[in-house]
This record gives structure tokens, sequence and C-alpha cells, in this order.
């Protein structure tokens, strides 16, 4: 997928958010000047401490400004690269605000800053650019709110971590539309993938970052299989991480999608088993960028956060009709098993059901899956909303 030369310096600097967890927000500069420039008789620029100047800093991006500038005060170092990192960290520190943290620093998609010494202490002068208004973040806030009152979400939000992410994975899956172009930004924000039904992969990722954080967990942005195609365009590949019980796992439900259906192949995976479930595909084989530089991911995980196993999954017991192991009967079920009819059905195929599934899902013990199957589980969801004393499946199937 193309993308701008300004994102090439990004994607790049991707290496270090591997040993950072750092999303590469803010592309400022370093120029010392003499301390006899003055700011003092700027208009509109904040006297801050840095404390002060993180809060600031945030708060401005939120409001989608597009010229900040600052001074901090307090600053006892010559270490200017770590103004730029107390700012750059200042959009993306997770908060449990999830209108802030990564959700808020991908929105900033282009961005120039310059950090100066002056008399004063040091200024700080960025021009942003965002991928969307005010308004359009409003009205994403409202989706939101209304996803949060779903039976879905509620259960999800009283579940594990775990669980969490695994419905914010399926629902991103389930509801993505996937267009191709990374030069058009209508297409990369959440809010295009909730109202326009399509997105690219950035504008996927920045929906899936916002689940997971009105879910309350951390998520980082992360990126791979960049090709450098000229000095203007770069073809890469968008992805995610998430943080669990201090460590960081990768989550790519694009590629998930892509290889047809979602079979969780790219679900909670560490660095050495990220592509253990893509059956060998080189198309879906994720490349470090930092192996660009020959740099294996031992080397570039030893001293991070990085986890390099799979999150132990949770032990999940399946009952006839309940595929999903979710200890319910309901029309998800009946969903998944008609998605599985549709992959088996296909050219190849090719389904994603666990033999444990498989035998879920057969309720009518035919030997296959298909719509049958999931018109059963309908029957059985209805009858249930129609008693306080309801029949086992295999009762009702029996009747």
């Amino acid at each position: 997928m193309k993308i701008r030369k300004s994102a090439v310096a990004a994607a790049l600097a991707a290496a270090a958010i591997c040993m950072t967890a750092a999303v590469p927000a803010n592309a400022a500069t370093v120029t010392p000047l003499p301390s006899a420039v003055q700011v003092a008789d700027e208009e509109n620029v904040p006297f801050l401490t840095a404390e002060q100047a993180v809060s600031y800093f945030r708060e401005q991006v939120k409001a989608h400004t597009e010229h900040i500038e600052l001074v901090i005060t307090d600053w006892e170092t010559d270490d200017f690269d770590a103004v730029k990192d107390m700012l750059n960290n200042a959009v993306t520190e997770f908060t449990g605000d999830p209108t802030e943290g990564v959700y808020l620093a991908i929105q900033a998609n282009k961005n120039d800053g310059t950090i100066y010494q002056v008399a004063e202490g040091i200024y700080c002068d960025y021009h942003e650019e965002y991928l969307t208004t005010l308004e359009q973040e409003a009205e994403v806030t409202a989706e939101m709110a209304k996803l949060r009152e779903t039976e879905g979400f509620k259960k999800a939000a009283a579940s594990s971590d775990y669980e969490k992410l695994l419905w914010a994975y399926d629902y991103l899956n389930e509801q993505m539309v996937l267009e191709n172009d990374l030069l058009d930004d209508s297409l990369s924000s959440a809010y295009s993938a909730i109202f326009n039904k399509k997105a690219n992969e950035i504008g996927q990722i920045h929906l899936f970052v916002r689940l997971m954080e009105e879910l309350g967990v951390e998520p980082m942005l992360y990126m791979t299989n960049m090709n450098i195609l000229s000095e203007t365009e770069a073809d890469i590949h968008y992805l995610c991480m998430a943080y669990l019980n201090g460590k960081y796992y990768f989550l790519d439900p694009i590629w998930d999608k892509k290889m047809g259906g979602n079979g969780h192949r790219f679900f909670l995976k560490g660095y050495n088993d990220l592509d253990s479930e893509n059956g060998g595909s080189e198309e879906f084989t994720h490349v470090h960028i930092f192996a660009l530089f020959g740099i294996t991911p031992e080397e570039a995980f030893e001293a991070s956060e990085v986890s390099a196993e799979a999150y132990p999954a949770p032990p999940v017991s399946y009952s006839l009709g309940d595929v999903n192991g979710d200890g319910t009967v309901d029309s998800v079920d009946a969903s998944n098993v008609l998605a599985e009819y549709a992959r088996l059905s296909s050219e190849g195929g090719t389904g994603v059901f666990n033999e444990a599934q498989n035998k879920a899902a057969d309720v009518d013990g035919s030997s296959q899956i298909d719509a049958v199957d999931a018109s059963k589980i309908l029957s059985y969801y209805a009858y249930l909303s129609t008693t306080t004393d309801p029949k086992g499946m295999t009762e009702f199937l029996g009747a």
C-alpha cells in the first residue's frame, strides 16, 4: 500500500517503537539558539513548567489546534531531544480516556515542530494537521456511547482483558470494509470506518485502537513490511499491539480479514509465533522494519516489553450450538456457523473452526456444517426467550 513520503520517516522510526513502545507522532527538530533570543514579547505564548507543558500540549492536540506554541521555563539540562520525547509521550500516553493516547496520536497525521533554546527557557513551536475535525470526533464519541450500551460491549467490558480484546477484534473484523488507498486521508480514520462504512488500514486500526481504549486496554501502533518504492512513496502494513500483564502482544485484524473470515490467526501473538498460523503464506508474513538494518527480533525486543510468545488463551468449553464458547447459544453462534459454511463452500474450502467448534456447530449431526445448523441454532435461541425453564439443545432438537 502506498503512503506519503512524510510517513516514510515515521515508518523508519518504527524500529524504535519496538523498543520504546512509543508512536512517532511528532517530528520535531531541535535547534539550539543563542540564549539572548527572547519570546517574551510574543502574544499568547504560555510560559509553563514541564509538568504543565505535558497537559497543555495534550489538550491542544485534542482541540485540533494547528499551531501550538509554548515555553518550558524549568528545563535544567541541555537534553532538548528529551523535550521532544516528553511532548510526544504527552499525546501517546495511555491515560484511560479513550479519546486520548494512541487514538489521539493517529489523528495528528502531519506535524512539523521546532524546539529552540531561548532566554526564558525552551521554546516549542509545532504545526499540526489532523485526519478528522472536532465535529467528526464528537460523532465518533457519540457512536461509542451507543456501542457501550449494547449487550455485546457490556459483556466484554465485564470480562477478562483477553475476552475484551477478542470481542473488539471480532467486532472490527465483522464490520470491516477495507480500502487500499493509504493516500486518501478521508479513509484513514475511525470516523470513516464508522460513518462511511469503509476505511483503509490506518482507519481500521484507528477504530480498533478506539475500541481497545474504550474497553480499558492499552494499545500501541505498529508497522511492518515497509518497501520503499521511491523518494515519495512506500508500501507499509499497519497492525497494533496490546499491553497485558506487563507485556505487549501483536494483533493484526487486517490480515486476518484478508486471509478470509476471522480465524484469529494473528490474535495476541508474540514475536516468535506472530506468523505461526498463516499457513506459510509469504504474502501474509510480517517483516519487521528493523530487519532493514539487519536486526533480528531477538536483538530488537530483548530489552523491551514485547512478548516472545503468544498470550496464553484461557480454556474454552464448547457445547452443542455454542461455537464461540461463551456459555450461551444465540444469534452470534448462528452467524459464526453461517460464516464458516461460507468459508467451507468457497474455492479452496478452508474453515477456521477447530475440532471442538466443528462438533458444536454440527447440531443436526449431518457431519457437515451448513445453513441448516445455523437455522436450528436460531430456532433454539428464539425458544430460549419464551421459557424460564428451557430444555437443553439436544433435547430441544429431539422434540
